[in-house]
């Protein structure tokens, strides 16, 4: 399988690689397609493979001319009281944003896959915080980069078999196996579970959840009528629309429901073929 992405070859891109295949399959496409492309790395120092990974990372970028730039995690900073996972993520991505912003870069990829998205939503049913998506977005703001995730259809295992057909190196992060992190613990239970069913309740209930947000919205709404105020809506979920009259509110709710149709289920810029 080919993947074929369809984003601005005339923009600049950063792109996060672990040594893991799904960065690394995501580094080889972007590269194979000419994109123009420069990559950063964060050595997190807790495992002896740590320093191999980041070698096997760079050689890739300079074998390709790609501009490779990487940071050590100072373990010695780490809050105990505090999730590691949390403070490796802040610090993934305020090094992202300090190359980002140096470089001029225009965009962000990171390799996000289906498993990481199905994992994502049994995490947060699992904790009850839903925040305003069950999902992890194909596109975002994070830091102020535009961040991509052109992986989301494609799951793990087809990722690696992208690796092992094309000759790209990768290396496997043996904490993935460790069930001291929640995440790893529904990945391994995932194991003979039918992903693609979880994956369709997933999108069902980001439906209903923006269906219960609309509702909201619209209701909010017809309170500032009632009220006689006739300023914007509220823009918590990032629509903002001026004086919308009583008649106009169906229309307006199908407005909605179309904007929630094409853009919050919209898939990756990214085409397939066989």
């Amino acid at each position: 399988m080919t993947e074929v992405f369809d984003y601005d070859k005339d923009k600049v891109y950063l792109v996060a690689v672990s040594g893991g295949p799904d960065s690394m399959a995501l580094l080889d496409m972007l590269y194979k397609q000419k994109y123009k492309i420069m990559v950063a790395h964060v050595n997190y120092k807790k495992r002896v493979e740590s320093d191999e990974e980041q070698q096997m990372v760079q050689h890739y970028c300079e074998t390709k001319k790609i501009p490779f730039y990487s940071t050590d995690f100072d373990s010695k900073k780490v809050d105990l009281k505090q999730s590691f996972q949390v403070q490796a993520r802040e610090f993934r991505y305020h090094f992202f944003s300090e190359i980002y912003q140096e470089k001029q870069c225009d965009g962000l990829f990171v390799a996000h896959q289906k498993d990481d998205l199905i994992e994502t939503y049994l995490l947060k049913k699992q904790r009850n915080v839903i925040n305003e998506s069950y999902l992890i977005l194909n596109e975002t703001i994070i830091k102020k980069m535009k961040v991509y995730r052109p992986l989301l259809n494609d799951y793990k295992n087809e990722l690696l078999d992208y690796c092992l057909k094309n000759q790209v190196p990768y290396r496997i992060d043996k904490s993935n196996f460790s069930f001291i992190y929640p995440r790893n613990v529904i990945r391994n239970q995932l194991l003979n579970e039918d992903k693609e069913k979880i994956f369709n309740q997933a999108i069902n209930d980001e439906k209903k959840l923006k269906e219960k947000q609309i509702d909201e919205i619209m209701l909010g709404r017809r309170n500032k009528m009632a009220h006689g105020e006739n300023d914007s809506l509220d823009k918590k979920y990032g629509i903002e629309v001026a004086d919308i009259s009583i008649s106009m509110m169906t229309e307006f709710k199908t407005l909605l429901q179309n904007m929630i149709a094409t853009e919050s289920f919209k898939q990756p810029n990214v085409s397939y073929n066989a």
